[in-house]
């Protein structure tokens, strides 16, 4: 049957519903634009339409996308300052990265340190001197591990140890080199060194001596290289020197560096020698271990037994801790009185044999009868410099840092 059009009566009762929705909704039309209508506006209808709620129950407003939040960082570093005799090595650690600042004066005692620590992996190395005590644990790095990256100033030596450490960067496959000078910025992990020295090179190897910041939060650390007070007047007539927390001294703690300008402005909490036991020349210093003292400074040393005594470095960035963390040497038999050690005196007694040492036949106690010729490896030269001629009577040290015969293998 066909559909007829509603009565009259249906009709006007359906246009005047009709027309009671259109004022109920304003007058508006109902469009596909008006679907689309902007989330102000959205939200001043749901206004008008949702009932009032009192104020300690409302919902509270989240917070816009790319609004930045004050949630504080999770950020945290470690360093170790591994012991590895009269020499520099650091291991800065971010996030799983990881940055070796110099590598001592020994392949055999680097890889020792590192193998006890349990590292399995190192990104980058860092040249803050390129003398030997600083470098010769670099070529066993970078024979140990496929390094991503090298870092040095342009500071250079004429030694062979020197000479091998650039052989080794050259053929590691695929490595980055790049020079820093003052202003530079190393990425670590999420983290930066800033290089605050050297601005330029005077051929001077430890006035050239890089020095780096490491800021994390309220934690600042400053790895001083070789630098002298020659270094830090530099740096202080830049203002680049800021209070910190933690001081690695300048050259060991050589009278030559840590200036009492410096130690004032730098203000450290702590002060870190990498200086070897009974150093032979003294490391460090007496005087300077008074003027960080006299500053406040607690003192944490590198090598203060026979044993492994490398010392780890934590921070949260807004806390910091030290703890020895030594990789089960020899346990310590002898401890070392910075402030009242003098170098020994050369031996007169009965030369011996020494584990696969024994004393070249040139040796006469007291004369300077040898030189570096006498000696096939550095090894052997060190154990004679340090066991027979501490006071250096032979010039086995001919640039006083430390290392006896750096040209031999």
């Amino acid at each position: 049957m066909r559909r007829s059009w509603p009565g009259p009566i249906a009709l006007t009762f359906v246009l005047l519903c009709f027309a009671f929705a259109i004022a109920a909704c304003g007058g508006s039309k109902v469009t596909v634009g008006n679907l689309a209508q902007s989330e102000a506006e959205q939200t001043l209808v749901r206004a008008a339409v949702v009932p009032m709620v009192a104020a300690d129950s409302a919902p509270t407003a989240s917070i816009p996308t790319g609004t930045p939040t004050s949630a504080p960082s999770n950020q945290s570093f470690t360093i170790h300052f591994i012991d590895v005799g009269q020499g520099d090595a650091m291991l800065v650690t971010v996030n799983g990265y990881r940055l070796l600042v110099d590598g001592g004066p020994s392949k055999e005692r680097l890889r020792t340190r590192l193998q006890s620590l349990g590292i399995t992996d190192i990104d980058a190395i860092l040249v803050t001197n390129p003398d030997a005590d600083h470098i010769r644990g670099l070529i066993e790095a970078l024979a140990m591990f496929q390094v991503e990256t090298s870092y040095a100033s342009l500071s250079t030596n004429t030694t062979q140890v020197y000479g091998e450490l650039q052989s080794a960067i050259a053929t590691e496959p695929g490595i980055q080199k790049v020079t820093l000078t003052r202003g530079a910025t190393i990425p670590v992990g999420g983290l930066q060194l800033q290089v605050l020295h050297p601005a330029t090179v005077t051929g001077d190897r430890n006035d050239d001596s890089l020095v780096l910041r490491l800021s994390c939060g309220t934690v600042d650390v400053l790895l001083m290289g070789d630098a002298t007070t020659s270094s830090e007047a530099s740096m202080l007539a830049a203002g680049l020197i800021p209070d910190v927390e933690v001081v690695k001294a300048g050259h060991h703690g050589s009278r030559t560096s840590s200036g009492q300008a410096f130690i004032a402005a730098a203000k450290p909490e702590y002060v870190v020698f990498t200086a070897g036991l009974n150093s032979q020349y003294g490391h460090p210093h007496a005087e300077v271990v008074a003027r960080f003292q006299a500053a406040g400074a607690q003192v944490i040393s590198t090598d203060t037994s026979t044993g492994d005594d490398t010392q780890l470095m934590t921070s949260n960035c807004a806390t910091y801790s030290f703890a020895m963390v030594g990789g089960g040497g020899i346990a310590a038999v002898a401890t070392r009185t910075a402030a009242t050690f003098t170098p020994a005196a050369t031996r007169t007694d009965t030369p011996t044999v020494v584990a696969e040492f024994s004393v070249p036949v040139c040796y006469v106690a007291g004369q300077n009868s040898c030189n570096c010729s006498n000696f096939t490896t550095h090894a052997w030269a060190q154990w004679f410099h340090n066991t027979y001629d501490p006071a250096d009577v032979n010039r086995l040290d001919a640039d006083l840092d430390g290392v006896a015969c750096e040209s031999l293998p």
